[in-house]
């Protein structure tokens, strides 16, 4: 991958990857954040399981809309100036989220904070890319298992937070984790300008049919994930009411364990391959959701959990990672069409929970994502069966 650089100095070169990770640990965290505190927050805003469901739709609509057309503004504006813009309005969103007094403003602020993240996610992780290309190095997995570490905190704090002491001071911890991120951003990275193409303009046939399989496969882990986040305390309250002070510890142990495999992945993609660890760790996360599907009590289902974050913890840096190997496009462009397939799965998915979880229980719903992780693991294969020889 060859890259143009604006000539930054060496301080700020060498300040770029542990810049980057942060803006990863501020993004996990306010995943984290709301998830903890989620029982808190829908019992203030009046939201039921089903409208719930439907907020996580229009949540999941307005991600992937916003880091699918993210490519087209990162050709426009630098990469640092959207992240230094972008993630303040985050924290400005998840404070409406957390405070939000009614299921209208619940949706409203939702929606607002799904497309501030998407294009987030789509950027900074274009933004890792190329401080990996610089690096010479696999770095994209240990910055997502910064996201992991950050989901944890958050998710343990968050629900804590609310518990005793209010969403406000949940909102405030996330003021402070944004406000580092970009100040670390402003001041140790430097402005590389516009995300520019690798090659030709466009990916071929093969190459887009190798974008949309990953992204269904993403698609399927990010739904999961979300599921993971939003359910995982209902789940827990729902089997030990007394510890409903703890119910972020199915999200944080799911989160951790995602961090503890992404610390460790980079040198395992360049052992195995990431095809061969997409496979393995999507059957990983298929065991999870089985036990957490039929799992009776809390202890277990937090095992499960840890399970899912185990087997998900590889998929979407291995999936992006693959992506911007096998195409020539821009490193935010072979994302957004990534993000853009990701839609398959990802949209129908919240809604469909919200229905389950209505009609039938919580287990059941992750049910449903054991059987669509039976498909991506199909996928996952096919891909395998796809590698260029000598990859």
């Amino acid at each position: 991958m060859s890259l143009v650089l604006e000539s930054p100095s060496r301080a700020l070169a060498s300040g770029a990857h542990p810049a980057i990770f942060v803006t990863f640990l501020a993004f996990g965290a306010a995943t984290g954040l709301w998830g903890g505190s989620l029982p808190e927050v829908v019992r203030q805003a009046g939201v039921t399981p089903r409208l719930l469901g439907a907020a996580l739709t229009v949540f999941m609509l307005a991600y992937i809309v916003s880091m699918s057309s993210g490519g087209w503004l990162a050709r426009r504006v630098s990469l640092k100036r959207i992240l230094l813009v972008s993630l303040p309005a985050q924290g400005l969103a998840l404070a409406a989220l957390l405070q939000a007094p009614s299921a209208q403003l619940f949706f409203a602020a939702f929606a607002v904070f799904g497309l501030i993240t998407g294009l987030i996610d789509l950027v900074m992780n274009a933004e890792g890319t190329r401080v990996e290309a610089d690096k010479g190095r696999p770095i994209l997995a240990g910055l997502h298992g910064g996201a992991s570490l950050g989901m944890a905190i958050g998710a343990l704090s968050g629900g804590w937070l609310a518990a005793n002491l209010g969403t406000w001071a949940v909102s405030m911890l996330g003021a402070a984790l944004f406000a580092l991120a970009v100040l670390m951003l402003a001041t140790g990275t430097p402005d590389r300008g516009i995300d520019p193409p690798r090659g030709v303009q466009a990916a071929g046939g093969g190459g887009r049919l190798i974008l949309a399989l990953l992204g269904v496969v993403v698609g399927i882990s990010m739904a999961g994930e979300m599921t993971a986040s939003a359910w995982s305390a209902p789940l827990l309250i729902e089997q030990a009411p007394d510890f409903a002070a703890w119910a972020g510890t199915g999200a944080a142990v799911f989160a951790l364990a995602q961090a503890l495999i992404r610390f460790q992945a980079d040198p395992l993609r360049r052992r195995f391959g990431d095809p061969l660890l997409l496979v393995l760790s999507l059957a990983v996360a298929l065991v999870g959701l089985a036990i957490v599907t039929v799992s009776p009590t809390f202890a277990v289902s937090a095992a499960g959990f840890g399970l899912i974050g185990l087997g998900t913890a590889c998929v979407v840096p291995c999936g992006f990672a693959t992506a911007v190997a096998r195409s020539p496009l821009a490193p935010s462009a072979s994302l957004a069409l990534v993000a853009f397939a990701s839609a398959l799965p990802r949209l129908p998915t919240p809604y469909l929970v919200g229905e389950i979880v209505t009609r039938a229980s919580i287990g059941a719903a992750f049910g449903m994502f054991a059987a669509l992780f039976l498909v991506a693991i199909g996928i996952g294969l096919s891909l395998r069966r796809k590698e260029p020889a000598g990859a």
